[in-house]
């Protein structure tokens, strides 16, 4: 009897989002910089291999009803992404379900910006594999972590807009652990963030969306405050996750569930709380990812700050000076010994030059002498 290998896979319906945000969209926006050749010399070569794939890839097209003309940024995000995911995970540390659910998203919004909205991210998928072998060495053709998964295809207009809403979320929420005072990225989150807490899905927890907002918001009530070195800090909390579910109930006041559905909850999240496998916990990892990056982003912070304090500072201490002794009683003061100062300079000064007329002087006399002596002990 022959047994068919099911290819992994995930349909719209069943897609938990607390599955895929915020770990994969962490990776995908962490990548983004981990990459550059400023940061990692032994990436150049990558970098420059995955451009010239772009541009074959743009060449060759989809389909015959495809050309898309994805810039080379977005498609080596894509190709970072890939790369990482092999790079430094084994097989069994991912979910790979979700781990290409995110990439499928990611690539079905590139090929949508470029009017390719109805081509298959599968379809796109696999052209890339074919033209990594002609263009990426062997140890750099790690692009086949989701060779074998079935990458959604059919990705509603509704689902796409919730990703890149959710995925718009987590990019705004990691700048702002880098930039405490910058109040533009609160304001974009809460208005992101006030958009999918009205919609439907969170009304009916569809794809566990309410978790993610709950676990997001947790997160950013350590950030709440917005910083400012010159004035007291604002605080821009975002409001609480609170929806009846569909049976009228209040999601905080519920307490005729029944003992089998708390079990069952309490299943999920402890499956949950897994990262991609049971070997890895999936909030530490996260966490331990973003303290990186959150630590990185303060020193580079504290040094903008230091920075612009010290020149504030002598700026200001240059202006009083200014102030104080073209203005005040402490400029009479100061204006006699300035112009005795000044007199003391120029004094020096002429008698630098006297000294150097002197010595010029002194040097012809002497030359004179000199070619005297020798002219007159010529008998001419």
């Amino acid at each position: 009897m022959t047994v068919t290998k099911q290819t992994p896979q995930i349909i719209t319906d069943n897609l938990e989002l607390d599955e895929v945000f915020p770990a994969y969209s962490y990776y995908y926006h962490y990548v983004k910089s981990y990459y550059d050749n400023w940061r990692n010399r032994s990436y150049t070569t990558l970098n420059s291999e995955l451009s010239a794939m772009c541009q074959q890839f743009n060449k060759d097209g989809v389909s015959d009803n495809c050309k898309p003309n994805i810039s080379t940024v977005n498609f080596l995000y894509l190709g970072r992404y890939l790369y990482y995911l092999k790079e430094h995970f084994k097989d069994t540390d991912i979910n790979k379900v979700y781990a290409c659910t995110y990439f499928s998203y990611k690539l079905k919004q590139e090929l949508k910006n470029v009017g390719c909205g109805n081509e298959d991210p599968e379809k796109a998928y696999k052209k890339i594999i074919e033209l990594k072998g002609n263009y990426l060495r062997h140890n750099e053709q790690n692009f086949n972590v989701c060779e074998g998964t079935k990458l959604i295809e059919n990705f509603d207009d509704t689902t796409l807009s919730i990703f890149r809403d959710l995925d718009e979320l987590y990019k705004n929420f990691y700048t702002i652990k880098g930039t405490k005072w910058n109040m533009y990225y609160r304001k974009m989150i809460y208005g992101i963030f006030k958009r999918l807490l009205s919609h439907e899905y969170v009304r009916g927890d569809k794809h566990k969306m309410k978790n993610v907002l709950k676990r997001f918001k947790k997160e950013y009530d350590g950030y709440r405050y917005c910083e400012f070195w010159w004035e007291n800090p604002e605080v821009l909390s975002l409001p609480e996750v609170i929806y009846n579910d569909p049976s009228g109930n209040s999601t905080q006041n519920n307490t005729t569930t029944t003992s089998v559905d708390n079990s069952q909850s309490k299943i999920k999240e402890e499956k949950n709380e897994t990262l991609i496998s049971n070997d890895i916990d999936k909030e530490t990892k996260i966490t331990e990812f973003l303290k990186a990056l959150a630590e990185e982003a303060r020193n580079e912070e504290k040094l903008v700050e230091v920075s612009t304090s010290t020149t504030v500072i002598i700026f200001t201490v240059l202006i009083v000076i200014f102030l104080l002794y073209k203005y005040t009683v402490f400029g009479s003061y100061l204006h006699p010994r300035t112009r005795k100062l000044k007199k003391q300079l120029m004094k020096r000064n002429n008698i630098h030059l006297d000294l150097m007329d002197s010595f010029e002087r002194s040097y012809n006399n002497s030359f004179d002498n000199t070619y005297e002596i020798g002219y007159r002990s010529l008998d001419y």
